[in-house]
């Protein structure tokens, strides 16, 4: 009989640590919600991706008909640096040379974003999400 409490024990004990573990171990909170001005955006906004590509391009498809201003880790992305298609309403910014990001560091990093309608009734908003890199 002391051999089955054992096994009962063992068992028990392999039980709570997988439980545990998974608790642990597992994505903590649900999935963000992303504002309905926002179409699609890279890198994924509902979970804080980690990435390994340091020339990463930040992309936001926004509904069209919508001006949008990006600041990266603090710094405001100045228009130039940020491709736009006014036909599909996707804003593109790629980290490199004269740019305000050259390579991505590895670490943490934070996109804000501010719109509004170009035309018609005003509809400002704001949305921020942060992804990682990885050296």
């Amino acid at each position: 009989m002391d051999r089955y409490r054992v096994i009962q024990l063992s068992l028990g004990l392999a039980l709570a640590a997988v439980v545990v573990g998974t608790v642990l171990l597992a994505p903590g909170g649900s999935p963000r919600d992303v504002p309905e001005q926002i179409e699609r955006a890279t890198p994924d906004p509902t979970t804080e991706e980690v990435h390994f590509d340091p020339t990463l391009p930040i992309e936001v498809d926004m509904k069209v008909n919508y001006s949008l201003v990006m600041t990266i880790d603090g710094i405001r992305v100045p228009e130039d640096q940020v491709d736009f298609s006014a036909a599909t309403g996707k804003y593109v910014f790629r980290p490199g040379e004269a740019q305000v990001v050259e390579r991505w560091s590895a670490g943490r990093h934070t996109v804000f974003i501010e719109w509004d309608t170009l035309t018609g009734l005003a509809d400002p908003g704001q949305f921020v999400w942060r992804f990682q890199i990885k050296g």
